[in-house]
C-alpha cells in the first residue's frame, strides 16, 4: 500500500511503488508524472527549493503539497472477475446517466399531464364481472401457484449463465459495471427493503392514491372497479414474468461469483436461476402504470399524482433490486418496460370508456368534395 494522488489513483492503485520513475529511498513516491525528472544529480539549492532535501522535512515543503493526497489499499478483485477498464467506467457512467434519465422521465410524465391534458369528467369504465373476474381469479392463482412449485419448475441449472464453454466470463460491460457501482454492502439490508416496497408499500400507495383521486372529485364508490382492473392488469403481468423467468433460467448477480461447488449451498437454490427478467420490478411498474392509466381514463383531477407517486416508488423498487444484488441492469430496465406496457395497454385496451359518455379516444373526421377535402384528428386530452 502506498500514498497516491487522487487524479492518478484508479490507473496506478496495484502497482509497485518502486517502479514509478520518481521513487527514491526514505522520499517515496516523489512525482511519477510522464515526464518528470529523476532527483538524481540534482544540485543541494535545487533540492531545497524542490522540497526533496532530507525528505518531507519542516524546511521546505514538497512540490506536490497543494496536490490532494489519499490513502488507497490495493485493489482485490472477486474471483473469476475481469479488472475494470477506463472504456468500462465511461460505460458505467452512461448507463448511470439512463437510469437517471428514465426516473426523471417518468415523474415528467407525470408532472406534465396536467399541463398537456385537461380532466374530462370522471365517467364510467366497461367492467363485466362475469368475465373479468375469472380472468383475473385465475390468473393471480397462476402466480400463487407457480412460487410454491418453484422448486419442482426451476431445472436446477442456468441456461443462461453469462459464461462460455469454458467458464470464462461473458457477462456484458455495461451489467457487471452497473452491478459493481450500485451493490449495497449489506445486499441483505437492500433485499429485504425491496421486497417490504414491492409487496407492501408500492401497492399501498397505488391503490390508496387510486381512492383517493376518486374520492376527490365525488366518486369514491367506483374504487373497487378502479381496484380490480389494476389487479387484473397486474396479476397477467406477474404472469408473464413467471413464464419468462422460468423458460430462460439466467443466472443470478450473487450466484454467478460464487464458486461451482458453492452455488448450490444459498439460502433458495430454486431462486439461483431466475434473474431476466425483475419481477419486483414488473409488479411495481404494472401497479404504477395500470393505476395511473385507470385514473387518466376516469378523467380524475388527481390523476397526474397518482402517476407521480407509483413511478417515484417503481424506480425505487428496480433501483434496490440491483442494490441487493439479485438483479442485473438490464433484467430492471425489462421489468420496468414489460410491467409498464402490459399496465397500460390492458387496462387501455379492454376498460376504456367508448359508447356514450366522455372519452379519451383520438377522432379522425374526413370529409371530401369536388373542391378538395381534409382529414382532422381531435384527440381530447
Amino acid at each position: 500500500m502506498m500514498w497516491l494522488p487522487k487524479t492518478r489513483r484508479a490507473a496506478t492503485s496495484t502497482r509497485n511503488p518502486k517502479s514509478f520513475p520518481g521513487y527514491r529511498k526514505g522520499l517515496g513516491v516523489v512525482d511519477f508524472r510522464p515526464g518528470t525528472r529523476s532527483n538524481a544529480g540534482v544540485s543541494p539549492h535545487a533540492r531545497a527549493r524542490r522540497g526533496l532535501h532530507g525528505g518531507r522535512s519542516a524546511g521546505a515543503a514538497p512540490s506536490l503539497a497543494r496536490r490532494k493526497w489519499r490513502w488507497r489499499a490495493p485493489l482485490k478483485l472477486e474471483a473469476n472477475t475481469v479488472p475494470v477498464t477506463r472504456k468500462e467506467l465511461r460505460v458505467t457512467g452512461t448507463s448511470l446517466r439512463c437510469l437517471k434519465i428514465l426516473i426523471l422521465l417518468g415523474l415528467s410524465l407525470a408532472l406534465t399531464s396536467h399541463v398537456c391534458a385537461q380532466p374530462l369528467p370522471a365517467t364510467s369504465l366497461p367492467w363485466q364481472p362475469a368475465v373479468d373476474l375469472p380472468i383475473t381469479g385465475v390468473a393471480i392463482t397462476g402466480w400463487v401457484a407457480s412460487e410454491l412449485l418453484k422448486p419442482a419448475l426451476t431445472s436446477g441449472a442456468c441456461r443462461w449463465c453469462d459464461r462460455d464453454g469454458q467458464g470464462m466470463d461473458t457477462l456484458n460491460a455495461v451489467d457487471r459495471q452497473v452491478r459493481t457501482t450500485l451493490r449495497w454492502q449489506d445486499t441483505g439490508l437492500a433485499n429485504t427493503l425491496s421486497n417490504v416496497g414491492g409487496f407492501a408499500i408500492v401497492p399501498a400507495v397505488t391503490l390508496g392514491s387510486l381512492a383517493w383521486a376518486s374520492q376527490q372529485d365525488g366518486q369514491g364508490g367506483q374504487w373497487l372497479e378502479d381496484a380490480l382492473i389494476v389487479a387484473q392488469a397486474t396479476a397477467i403481468a406477474a404472469d408473464v414474468n413467471q413464464i419468462t423467468k422460468f423458460s430462460l433460467a439466467r443466472e443470478r448477480p450473487f450466484v454467478h461469483v460464487l464458486a461451482p461447488d458453492r452455488k448450490g449451498l444459498t439460502d433458495q437454490p430454486a431462486d439461483n436461476n431466475l434473474s431476466f427478467y425483475s419481477g419486483h420490478t414488473s409488479l411495481v411498474f404494472s401497479l404504477a402504470v395500470s393505476s395511473g392509466t385507470v385514473a387518466t381514463l376516469r378523467g380524475y383531477r388527481a390523476a397526474p399524482w397518482v402517476w407521480l407517486a407509483g413511478l417515484s416508488l417503481a424506480a425505487s423498487t428496480g433501483w434496490l433490486r440491483m442494490a441487493a444484488d439479485k438483479h442485473y441492469f438490464s433484467d430492471v430496465m425489462t421489468g420496468a418496460v414489460v410491467g409498464s406496457a402490459l399496465g397500460w395497454a390492458l387496462p387501455w385496451a379492454f376498460h376504456r370508456p367508448r359508447d356514450g359518455g366522455p372519452s379519451r379516444i383520438p377522432v379522425v373526421t374526413a370529409w371530401a368534395d369536388a373542391s378538395g377535402g381534409s382529414v382532422q384528428l381531435r384527440w381530447p386530452w
